[in-house]
């Protein structure tokens, strides 16, 4: 999760491919990376010792209960939800 958001940041990122993304793009990425990490705590998963290769169906059926029980609005919830796919 750090290195994506690094390379959102554009940190090590060849002059070529730099993105400038809004600062409200980068906070709501954050944000969803921290429900995650919370979702994850909360299911027993390791955090130190899990690899994006370890994320499957399980694991994002995990989120999504997750996120339904916060009740987030559907477009907060479909954001969210959207950013796993990039890890």
């Amino acid at each position: 999760m750090a290195r994506y958001i690094g390379f959102l940041n554009n940190e090590g990122v060849p002059a070529h491919m730099v993105k400038m993304r809004s600062p409200d793009h980068l906070k709501d990425v954050e944000r969803a990376f921290k429900v995650l990490a919370e979702s994850l705590k909360k299911k027993g998963h390791n955090l130190t010792e899990l690899t994006v290769n370890d994320i499957n169906d399980n694991i994002v059926g995990q989120t999504y209960s997750h996120l339904e029980n916060k009740q987030f609005a559907n477009r907060t919830f479909n954001k969210y939800i959207g950013i796993i796919p990039h890890l």
